[in-house]
């Protein structure tokens, strides 16, 4: 065998040798490395569910602590409201009895003084009225005495001027009795008894004489007596009416004067229950707008302090509420979050783990199909070691 033939089975025995030992070695190495990521790989996981359940413990001892600590501080909040509240309740009632108090005290006091002041009016307007009604009274009194004896007068000289007219007895025996009468019928008898005397008169001239002087007295004492009780009736009348005027005026007066201290006296009374009305009225108003307003500040009070609570309450809630929401959620999350690193270093390690075993059946695949290949080469390089010697030496060439 020539040198060439030697060398070239030889390099194809040394290339098969080789394969097999390089994909020993790469197949021993992928699996000290699959053996390093897995070892790795559990200590990574074992270190991870220690710091899990560390915090997983940790999260809900602290949200205990914590709401624990909010009830306390909650429950602090809700006794000093309500002891400021009820403080509040109390100071608002002691100040509106104070007012209450004060507004009926002095309105009483009111309503007392108006109705002194008038009765003490009124009582003035009905004696000066009284005294009045009095003076006005004796006047009256005293005019109609005076003037009854002219009105009296009047009426004897109206009687006597009837009977004059009607005439008669009655009318000769009046004015028979008149004192002109007498006169002028004796100084008619002494004409004619000094006639008779001097020219010797017979008896029924005398009788006729004495007639005739008769009617002429009667007829000359008319005149003056119609005059004289016309007079008298006319004062008379004049005296009636002045009196019938000063009755009715005084009556009038009178009446005025009554009625109008009776109207004062009404006005004063109904001024002082209108003055008292309205005092009381302008109390009561007073009493109710202070209970109403003490009543609607205490609801307002009361209401407030129901909202602070309610509010207090329902934040604490809500932050209690936040605070359990907020520690399920980091137990979720740090368990998730756990759960998707473990996941993911336990995939990473079997990709690893499988990439290592491809890798190491690679390189044996690898080394075996080399050496078949460098194997295989041989009957190749003996052909072609013939087509290198020639045709005089049993070569193709």
């Amino acid at each position: 065998m020539s040198f060439i033939a030697t060398a070239i089975i030889g390099s194809g025995a040394l290339g098969a040798g080789a394969s097999i030992f390089g994909s020993m070695t790469q197949a021993n190495a992928a699996q000290q490395a699959q053996q390093t990521i897995g070892q790795t790989t559990q200590q990574g996981i074992s270190q991870l569910l220690g710091l899990v359940g560390q915090g997983a413990s940790a999260i809900p001892q602290y949200a205990q602590t914590g709401a624990t600590q909010l009830g306390k501080y909650i429950t602090q909040g809700a006794k000093g409201l309500t002891g400021l509240v009820n403080q509040g309740l109390g100071t608002l009632g002691q100040y509106t009895g104070q007012g209450a108090g004060a507004i009926s005290q002095y309105a009483g006091q009111g309503a007392g003084a108006i109705g002194q002041y008038a009765g003490n009016a009124a009582n003035a307007v009905g004696q000066y009225a009284g005294s009045g009604a009095n003076a006005l009274t004796s006047l009256l009194g005293a005019g109609v005495q005076q003037g009854a004896p002219f009105a009296a007068g009047g009426g004897q000289a109206l009687g006597g001027l009837l009977k004059l007219l009607q005439g008669g007895p009655g009318a000769t025996q009046q004015l028979e009795s008149t004192p002109g009468f007498q006169f002028l019928k004796d100084t008619g008898m002494w004409g004619i008894n000094n006639a008779a005397t001097t020219s010797g008169l017979g008896g029924n001239v005398l009788t006729a004489a004495d007639k005739y002087n008769q009617g002429l007295a009667l007829s000359n004492a008319w005149q003056p007596e119609m005059a004289g009780l016309q007079g008298v009736l006319g004062t008379g009348a004049g005296t009636a009416n002045t009196l019938a005027s000063l009755l009715a005026g005084g009556g009038t007066s009178l009446g005025n004067l009554l009625l109008g201290g009776g109207q004062s006296i009404g006005n004063i009374l109904a001024g002082a229950g209108q003055g008292i009305g309205s005092l009381l009225g302008t109390a009561g108003g007073q009493l109710g707008s202070l209970f109403g307003g003490a009543g609607q500040t205490g609801a307002n009070l009361l209401g407030g302090a129901g909202q602070t609570l309610a509010g207090l309450l329902g934040g604490a809630g809500n932050t209690a509420a936040g605070l359990w929401g907020g520690a399920g959620q980091s137990l979720a999350s740090l368990l998730g979050g756990a759960g998707g690193q473990i996941g993911g270093m336990t995939t990473g390690a079997g990709q690893n783990i499988a990439q290592a075993g491809i890798g190491g059946a690679n390189a044996i695949a690898g080394g075996g199909i080399g050496a078949a290949n460098a194997i295989g080469g041989i009957p190749m390089n003996l052909m072609l070691m013939k087509m290198l010697q020639g045709p005089g030496r049993g070569g193709l060439y």
